[in-house]
């Protein structure tokens, strides 16, 4: 099964991914360089990787068991003849269940169609979501985002970039309120935010018309 709905001018380049995250940590590594990247094709250009987008969600705990099983459902309802992966994901009980039966989907996509941005840094997208809803603050969303980036081994910071950050609100709280530090944290994850929020509403946008089965 594959998504197909008009994406804008912003995705005429995506490029193949090249790390999955699998129950919290790295499942398949493709060892690509940049170099390495292939163009995606046109013809796959209007395809959208949505198993990956839930799996973003889902990881960041953007979405929780009520959301995934209503997104599925949704389809249920009014489709009979869809792909296995969203009947498993309406019975899915934990995000474990979910990463399940996501991951031949989330396989397919990456070869056919690629992403845009790496997995994890979609995670870190949806922490800084989190963060300016005053869900967790600035300290947790530093922590979060060198976790996933310690597991996914590619974000364009390395986890230990938001150590680094973490040491310094240790030995100076006060320059968590700076207003060069808080530029310098809103400069990376502002264009990840942006990005997790275009899958969001992707997400929450799809219908039984953007679907085709092959």
């Amino acid at each position: 099964m594959i998504l197909q709905i008009m994406v804008d001018q912003r995705y005429q380049h995506i490029q193949y991914p090249i790390i999955m995250l699998m129950y919290g940590k790295i499942f398949l590594n493709m060892v690509l360089q940049p170099q390495d990247y292939i163009p995606i094709p046109q013809e796959v250009i209007d395809m959208i990787a949505i198993a990956n987008y839930l799996y973003s969600i889902v990881y960041s705990d953007v979405y929780g068991k009520e959301d995934w099983r209503n997104w599925a459902d949704q389809l249920i309802i009014s489709h009979d003849n869809l792909d296995v992966w969203i009947y498993d994901l309406s019975m899915a009980r934990n995000k474990e269940q979910v990463f399940e039966a996501l991951f031949e989907q989330m396989h397919y996509e990456r070869i056919e169609i690629g992403l845009s941005y790496p997995l994890t840094e979609i995670i870190q997208g949806y922490y800084y979501y989190k963060y300016i809803n005053k869900e967790i603050l600035l300290y947790q969303l530093l922590t979060d985002a060198g976790t996933v980036a310690d597991a996914g081994q590619n974000s364009k910071m390395s986890c230990e970039y938001f150590y680094s950050k973490l040491n310094q609100i240790d030995i100076d709280k006060t320059i968590a309120n700076k207003e060069n530090f808080i530029t310098e944290i809103t400069s990376y994850f502002l264009p990840l935010y942006r990005e997790a929020m275009y899958q969001k509403s992707i997400i929450e946008s799809i219908t039984l018309e953007d679907i085709i089965s092959e």
